[in-house]
């Protein structure tokens, strides 16, 4: 379950694939809320053809750019046009996925920095 506490901050938003291949699904989104534990990101309801109920708790693969992080689908809802979907990821996977919102954040700072200084 998605939970935010005193880990939840604010974070540049990433745009990740997200897949279940042998679910047969596969579509990308971007995230709203990131924690070390878990995230929310929100998703067209066009690009996802099928129903989410039947996979709630399924394994997924979540990749930005060349990271793969395990992780599971824990809950969405339907907002407008967009699914806004609850994902935890995998304990194995926690310190890659930390490790990718630091650098992925330091990366923002560095190009805001870049921007002002131009």
């Amino acid at each position: 379950m998605f939970f935010f506490d005193a880990d939840t901050k604010e974070h540049r938003p990433l745009s990740l694939h997200v897949s279940c291949p042998e679910e047969g699904l596969s579509f990308w989104g971007r995230t709203s809320d990131i924690t070390s534990r878990d995230l929310c990101m929100e998703a067209p309801t066009t690009r996802i053809k099928t129903s989410l109920m039947g996979f709630i708790n399924k394994d997924v693969i979540i990749r930005f750019e060349n990271v793969i992080i395990a992780g599971n689908i824990c809950w969405y809802t339907i907002e407008g046009d967009y699914y806004q979907i609850g994902l935890a990821v995998s304990k194995k996977c926690r310190a890659a996925w930390k490790e990718l919102v630091a650098v992925s954040d330091r990366l923002a700072v560095q190009a805001r920095a870049h921007q002002t200084a131009s």
